[in-house]
């Protein structure tokens, strides 16, 4: 979880060391104290600011040098050496959708699920944004393999050896919530293991209140906008994803309505190893609507 730190003057700090990857090529997830209310409050703040004063780096950066001048470009650049005690130089050096990728990253699962709402919404951000923000849908920090077989042994209350004949190394997606990687049980069928990241669930109770907050806030500004509803249904389907439980009932209502269509099949969900924190539910080889492979399919498989 992010934890607040004294402002730092972006000139005097040395470039940070780059990240711990793990096997995939994963960022390791650095697990640490969970913060305060009012820590998480003014994390998320010096977050918000930093991304402010970035972004007006950024577009000084990308100005042409015949709009250089006049005075909105000397209050602009004013702004920016009022901004510099809130700049990361190693962040402020990169693109503005790059910041926010990394901000949202930083802040942890609550803003991550923001920046994928956001990836999808093409018809109002820029291609730029939208295209940077996607990297936040599997990519993301992730646990090494024994952690995981360790939080996973402690969730089910017995040894994953008892359970598996083996579990991958490697994630096969790791996302704001939870990680995910295959299995196979001793019984010989290969399945699909996703566990709640820890310390994820706390950091999300203490953003939904100030999401909340916010909403109330907005709202006596923005009415018309209706932000404080917004909100609320955010936090609300936000906080079920921590959960595994309703998604495996989920799951299973699904395909018990579609058990009479031959063509959409659901996975097996194996309830005696699926809890809050671990869902173990049935492999299924397949793709990416959007990927290659999806676009290279006859027409008619893809109208199916």
């Amino acid at each position: 979880m992010t934890a607040s730190k004294p402002t730092r003057n972006a000139e005097a700090d040395p470039p940070e060391a780059g990240p711990t990857l793990i096997e995939g090529g994963f960022e390791l997830l650095v697990e640490g104290e969970n913060p305060t209310l009012v820590r998480r409050f003014f994390t998320t703040q010096r977050h918000f600011i930093g991304l402010i004063f970035g972004g007006l780096r950024a577009h000084l950066r990308s100005l042409p040098r015949t709009r250089r001048r006049g005075f909105r470009f000397r209050l602009l650049v004013l702004l920016d050496l009022l901004g510099r005690p809130f700049l990361d130089r190693e962040q402020a050096a990169r693109p503005f959708p790059v910041q926010l990728r990394k901000r949202l990253e930083t802040l942890g699962p609550t803003y991550i699920k923001l920046g994928q709402i956001l990836s999808l919404r093409e018809d109002i951000l820029p291609a730029e944004i939208t295209s940077e923000l996607k990297n936040l849908l599997d990519r993301l920090p992730a646990v090494p393999y024994e952690r995981f077989r360790e939080l996973v042994s402690a969730d089910l209350g017995r040894d994953v050896e008892q359970i598996f004949a083996w579990i991958e190394h490697q994630p096969v997606g790791s996302a704001s919530i939870g990680q995910v990687q295959r299995a196979r049980l001793h019984s010989g069928e290969e399945v699909i293991l996703k566990l709640v990241k820890p310390g994820i669930r706390e950091t999300l109770r203490k953003d939904v209140v100030l999401l909340r907050l916010l909403g109330f806030i907005l709202q006596i500004f923005l009415a018309r906008l209706q932000p404080k509803r917004v909100i609320n249904e955010f936090c609300h389907y936000t906080l079920r994803e921590v959960d595994l439980r309703i998604e495996a009932d989920n799951a299973e209502t699904f395909a018990a309505n579609f058990k009479d269509q031959a063509d959409i099949v659901f996975p097996k969900i194996y309830r005696d190893f699926t809890t809050e924190n671990v869902l173990c539910m049935e492999f299924f080889d397949g793709f990416k609507p959007n990927s290659e492979r999806a676009k290279s399919m006859p027409l008619e498989d893809k109208e199916r």
